[in-house]
């Protein structure tokens, strides 16, 4: 074993992963990847009730303040 002042080379150690083993990627996965039904409808219900909203107030309200 050499000191670190020792002016001879230190034996060479082998180059090993920084990150360790409780750094690696996890690979699991949770579910397919794609939107469920229900949320789907949930989603056309939001976007339906969106577009009946503007309708029915929000253009309603613009057309009596620029009249």
């Amino acid at each position: 074993m050499t000191t670190p002042t020792s002016p001879e080379p230190a034996a060479e150690q082998p180059v090993t992963d920084v990150r360790g083993d409780d750094q690696a990627p996890n690979p699991f996965q949770y579910g397919h990847g794609r939107m469920p039904f229900f949320m789907k409808i949930v989603w056309l219900a939001f976007l339906a009730f969106i577009a009946w909203y503007t309708v029915t107030f929000l253009l309603a309200s613009l057309a009596e303040e620029i009249a």
